[in-house]
């Protein structure tokens, strides 16, 4: 029979210890690399959905431009309209009378 020495002893114990902790630091990594995966692909998925949902700096100058001369033309609609309005109040003139000399 092969006799249990302390030194055996503590090398079990040793061992025991080393192997718990590289299997708990095994799992943490295994974790935190599904948990890396997982976060790329869900940005990978906000990114789609911005791009989809957002307007582009581009875009919204273009939108902002077609936007004012839309307005200015409203601007000169209603400046006409004023001065239609103004011309439509105003009196007649009074034709002149021509002395028709014979």
């Amino acid at each position: 029979m092969i006799e249990i020495t302390p030194w055996f002893q503590i090398g079990g114990v040793l061992f025991a210890i080393a192997s718990s902790i590289l299997l708990v630091w095994w799992r943490l990594q295994n974790q935190i690399t599904t948990n890396l995966s997982h976060a790329k692909e869900d940005l990978a998925a906000y990114k789609l959905h911005v791009a989809e949902s957002f307007v582009t700096k581009q875009g919204l100058n273009e939108q902002t431009d077609r936007l004012m001369r839309a307005i200015e033309g409203l601007g000169v609609k209603i400046d006409r309209t004023n001065e239609r309005m103004d011309q439509a109040f105003m009196p007649a003139p009074k034709p002149t009378s021509r002395a028709i000399s014979r």
